[in-house]
């Protein structure tokens, strides 16, 4: 989280949260001061609590953060922030709590991202962010468009599960979570735009979108790779997934840099894929274009149904899918595509993800993620294409 920045009035996020139908007046308490003043970032995470920072009590499966309150205070919180439920806890941890003053707010989760966006200056204002999501691809996608979009002139930071890029350059994820929660999020955001950044492409996933983690965010355009069913250990059905995953559309309003850069809210998601039909529905019901993407037989890459010959040294037919959906939007949004063909074509592609190793051996052996069925046939199916006749395929997991 980001600490170095001036001090911010109170007064102006409780304003922010009121225009936003979150602030709760009647149970908040101890605001009526002008002199209010936050010196550190938001959390939810009472151990990353600073001094002159808020805590943001949110209610999970297994604790209440309410309960959390009392060492947030024992580090340095001057500001409390929390669901109803919530401030009836901390008031029942004596007057010390009490004391602090209290934002009440409707929804804890869409409170820490709107007050992360406040702390940080609104970076994604100040940047075109692409959100990608999709059960499979997304990393191996999100790297491709990063690289399409900084090759073509809108230079690209990155957030992903493999990697991050800021200001062109690159470094492994610190932690494996694919959108990191909100206050992290908005602070790798500040970087990419006080790097020099133009856009972010960030890998958006059903978590990150159901639990409110990019809920600050107004996406200059989106890109669905694919659908198969996963992560119902939170959200319990196959339809519940979905609805969270087009939450994206509604996200995808444009930022003040894209509506300055005149880049258009599309989505960009493959028509002859069946399992995306609602999304395609959802976008056109929205008044956003939908720009299509798919392999020909012959290996080739249609963009919104335009033929292009790509030569990619990531191999199979799957990676093919994701250079088309990022070059899609490239050639959507009207930018250098030829520059951006031969930036991907150059992409050795994201660590862990069809990944050759080559130490001498006479044999090939590439390392690639798969999480889910479909995941694992596809890179089985990139496996498979890089054989000999008669060649063996070995599978270690």
């Amino acid at each position: 989280m980001s600490s170095l920045r001036a001090p911010r009035q109170i007064a102006s996020l409780v304003e922010r949260l009121n225009r936003l139908g979150l602030f709760l007046r009647d149970e908040s308490r101890g605001l009526d001061r002008s002199d209010l003043v936050l010196g550190a970032p938001c959390t939810h995470d009472s151990r990353q609590v600073l001094p002159g920072g808020a805590f943001v009590a949110i209610a999970g499966a297994r604790a209440d953060g309410a309960t959390f309150a009392q060492e947030a205070l024992r580090r340095g919180a001057v500001l409390l922030i929390s669901e109803a439920a919530g401030v009836r806890s901390i008031s029942n941890l004596g007057p010390e709590a009490v004391e602090v003053p209290l934002i009440a707010v409707s929804n804890a989760r869409r409170a820490l991202a709107e007050a992360s966006a406040w702390w940080e200056g609104d970076p994604a204002e100040e940047l075109a962010v692409i959100g990608v999501t999709g059960t499979d691809g997304k990393t191996t996608t999100s790297t491709y468009l990063a690289t399409a979009l900084s090759a073509a002139g809108l230079p690209a930071g990155l957030i992903s599960t493999a990697l991050q890029r800021v200001g062109g350059g690159e470094e492994p994820m610190a932690a494996h979570q694919t959108t990191p929660e909100a206050p992290t999020l908005q602070a790798q955001l500040r970087k990419i735009a006080a790097a020099g950044d133009r856009a972010a492409v960030l890998e958006t996933t059903s978590h990150g979108l159901a639990l409110d983690r990019v809920a600050a965010i107004n996406y200059a355009a989106g890109i669905v790779t694919n659908f198969t069913s996963d992560h119902l250990d939170l959200h319990g059905t196959v339809e519940e997934y979905r609805k969270a995953k087009m939450l994206l559309v509604d996200r995808v309003r444009g930022s003040a840099a894209s509506r300055a850069a005149h880049l258009e809210p599309l989505m960009v998601i493959r028509r002859a894929d069946p399992s995306l039909a609602p999304f395609v529905a959802a976008a056109e019901a929205a008044g956003i274009r939908v720009v299509d993407f798919d392999v020909a037989e012959d290996g080739a890459l249609l963009l919104d149904g335009q033929r292009h010959e790509v030569a990619l040294r990531m191999p199979g037919r799957i990676n093919a899918l994701n250079a088309a959906a990022a070059l899609a939007l490239v050639a959507a949004w009207k930018l250098p595509l030829d520059a951006a063909i031969a930036a991907v074509s150059a992409e050795p592609g994201p660590p862990g993800r069809s990944e050759a190793v080559d130490a001498g051996q006479p044999f090939k052996v590439i390392v690639d993620f798969a999480h889910t069925g479909p995941s694992l046939t596809a890179a089985i199916g990139v496996a498979r294409s890089l054989l000999a006749a008669g060649g063996r395929l070995l599978l270690v997991t």
